[in-house]
């Protein structure tokens, strides 16, 4: 707890030494309001919106979790603090409260104190998506009765962030199931590549150092093969590696026959490569499904 000594001014302190980080929240007392901060110094605060006047005494936050929840077809939100997991806020932000429709919220890490929060909206068959800030306002995505920023047609797989929070990374799929969408977008929502892939199942993963990692399968598709391609912050491919498990022309094991690849998963490996797994059904009537992993290099 403090008191300013000037505008965003506390002669008295050192937030440095405190270990104040941009993206928490302050808390001022004398107006009760919740500031975001944005950058810092030893004796001073920027704040992403609102002031710290001279006089006013305040209370800094260290960084909070939020945890994104569908109730009656709104999206909301609760944020904990990350010390003891308290509840910061008794009434739910709303990260969208319209039309009773949307589904399967996802949240990710973002920039500077922000989150990403995804949604499925059953009325249509698209998936949006909003920014939201530490202290709860929408960044991107406009105000809560509005939709979001349109992620595209079908559902929303999976969501994850690179290591700055700068980059929002989705797997989308089809609403028929057989089609999947890759793409990377930018702290405000901005798409910067994309890619399908003719699938029944896929997943990805993201490196530290932004690379991604992506694998998929169409067991639909007569030859069974497990497809993995990493890409590089620009979209561009790093490498692709097939894995064919089974091809009724000419059977890789002839005396196996796999019919279904189901359950892919890869995550990157630290060193540049990545671990691939996926359920088979390769032994199914003797042993049920069994679970297969491979390593790749980078």
């Amino acid at each position: 707890c403090g008191t300013a000594t000037g505008a965003g001014v506390d002669t008295n302190a050192d937030f440095v030494a405190a270990g104040v980080q941009p993206g928490d929240i302050l808390r001022n007392i004398s107006t009760a309001t919740d500031l975001q901060i944005a950058a810092r110094t030893a004796t001073s605060l920027t704040l992403s919106s609102g002031s710290l006047s001279a006089g006013n005494v305040y209370v800094i936050i260290p960084q909070r979790f939020a945890v994104v929840y569908a109730n009656g077809g709104n999206i909301f939100a609760k944020h904990y603090r990350m010390s003891d997991a308290s509840l910061v806020n008794i009434t739910p932000y709303s990260i969208y409260n319209g039309p009773d429709t949307m589904l399967r919220p996802k949240t990710s890490r973002g920039a500077s104190g922000n989150y990403y929060v995804s949604y499925f909206d059953s009325s249509n068959g698209n998936s949006y998506a909003k920014v939201v800030g530490g202290a709860g306002a929408i960044v991107t995505g406009g105000i809560s009765t509005n939709q979001g920023v349109l992620m595209g047609a079908g559902e929303i797989t999976k969501v994850e962030s690179s290591a700055d929070g700068t980059s929002f990374y989705v797997l989308r799929k089809n609403a028929a199931g057989t089609n999947y969408y890759f793409a990377r977008y930018n702290s405000i929502l901005v798409q910067q590549f994309a890619n399908s892939y003719t699938a029944s199942d896929a997943s990805f993963s993201i490196d530290p150092a932004g690379n991604s990692y992506v694998a998929y399968s169409d067991y639909s598709a007569a030859a069974k093969i497990v497809t993995v391609l990493k890409y590089d912050n620009s979209g561009a491919v790093l490498f692709s590696k097939t894995f064919e498990l089974y091809d009724t022309v000419t059977p890789v094991y002839p005396q196996v026959v796999i019919s279904k690849v189901m359950n892919v998963s890869v995550v990157p490996d630290g060193n540049g490569g990545a671990f691939v797994s996926w359920m088979d059904d390769r032994y199914f009537a003797i042993e049920g499904y069994h679970l297969v992993a491979v390593h790749i290099d980078s």
